[in-house]
């Protein structure tokens, strides 16, 4: 477009092409239509468009490709620095995550069935000598649709673009493009089998994370901070990030079957008690009564966006007393990351309770969270211990106070 930053930014490029360049009203014209026309609704979110018409977005082998993850959290990224309203105040996690639950519910057992043994056709395709693992077309959407549910053409086609928006599947090639009823090959988002789930939190893996916690401080891996009387913190460097994880110790009153049903069983509904920015959760997936998948959302002071976190839990209680809750970040399909939401990456976090004397606990906690978005690492790396600690001070209250029980409640 001719304009004056053009012509002072790149006056050489300007000098040669000056007659080729656009008015700034023709440079204008299809962003101004794009605001105002209602023939797309809301379908081409993140095409690339040149004179009213969508344009090819990535040239040929030039590697220039994103995923629909990394388009959000760029988004994400931009409506924080821009202070730009995610629309989530004053909302509840019902309005925000779980509206219309009962349609959500049928559209997940309608994705469940697709990706069934009677489902739509999964396979490796190649397309310009690139290969494609795991994926279907965009035909054999449309006519699976039509079969199961009894519909026609054009609302199968609807319905798969109302799959597409709830996250359960995207273009492997271009993740950005809506739906279309043609050759075009799609990939699930995954849902993992509870065997799958239950593998990522074995015996190996807890063996591993407490050897990580090194409840002694004996490896000489952890680094002790200034502490207080009341809090001890160590900090541990972490490879191939600059993130540190870190771990806090302090002695707690408690009972075994009270700290299991604050931060397992009911977890999801008195996490606000000890964290005041918590929005709300729902578990996803139960595998037993000690794994499941959970998740959890929280509302950021502005003008940082709101986060969430998708996490595989596990809770060991060993035959001594000791309780401890292991989470780590876990991919589901039946969860995708959610409009107006950063999702976080929890590493490990691991809460360990382990009985010292009659009613008190020696109570540790380790972390290692990115909390993606636009904040310095050195201020995540001082926040996240002091977070922790203010979390651990009202677990450490409601824990210590003893039981109130109805009047007219007899044992």
């Amino acid at each position: 477009v001719d304009t004056d930053a053009v012509a002072e930014a790149m006056p050489e490029f300007y000098k040669k092409f000056k007659s080729k360049l656009r008015t700034t009203e023709q440079g204008a014209d299809t962003i101004c239509w794009l605001a105002v026309t209602d023939r797309l609704k809301g379908s081409d979110n993140g095409s690339f468009w040149r004179d009213r018409k969508r344009e090819v977005k990535h040239l040929l082998l030039a590697r220039t490709g994103y995923s629909s993850k990394e388009a959000q959290e760029l988004w994400a990224w931009c409506a924080e620095l821009t202070k730009y309203p995610t629309g989530n105040e004053d909302k509840s996690i019902e309005e925000l995550v779980y509206k219309d639950a009962e349609t959500k519910k049928k559209l997940r057992e309608i994705i469940l069935k697709m990706q069934g043994k009677d489902g739509v056709e999964v396979k490796t395709r190649t397309s310009l000598l690139k290969k494609y693992p795991n994926c279907f077309l965009g035909t054999d959407v449309t006519h699976w649709l039509m079969k199961e549910l009894s519909i026609s053409n054009e609302k199968a086609v609807h319905k798969a673009q109302e799959l597409m928006d709830c996250g359960y599947f995207h273009n492997a090639v271009d993740p950005s493009k809506p739906f279309t009823d043609d050759g075009s090959y799609y990939e699930f988002y995954p849902v993992p089998t509870h065997q799958e789930i239950s593998s990522m939190v074995d015996d190996e893996y807890v063996k591993a994370e407490l050897s990580r916690l090194d409840e002694m401080n004996t490896s000489g891996k952890w680094k002790q901070e200034k502490d207080s009387d009341e809090y001890k913190t160590y900090t541990m460097d972490m490879e191939k990030t600059s993130l540190k994880a870190f771990k806090v110790e302090t002695i707690i009153t408690a009972t075994e079957e009270d700290i299991i049903d604050l931060l397992h069983t009911n977890m999801i509904e008195r996490h606000q008690e000890w964290n005041d920015t918590y929005i709300g959760g729902k578990i996803i997936d139960k595998v037993d009564d000690f794994v499941n998948v959970q998740y959890w959302s929280y509302k950021l002071t502005s003008p940082a966006s709101d986060r969430d976190f998708l996490v595989v839990r596990r809770l060991v209680v060993r035959d001594d007393g000791t309780v401890i809750t292991f989470d780590k970040s876990i991919e589901h399909g039946l969860m995708p990351q959610r409009s107006g939401f950063i999702r976080c990456h929890l590493d490990f976090n691991v809460r360990f309770f382990k009985p010292i004397e009659s009613g008190k606990y020696k109570f540790l906690y380790m972390n290692l969270t990115d909390i993606k978005g636009y904040f310095p690492t050195s201020l995540v790396n001082a926040a996240n211990p002091s977070v922790s600690k203010k979390e651990m001070a009202h677990i450490k209250e409601i824990l210590g106070k003893p039981k109130e029980y109805p009047e007219d409640y007899k044992e």
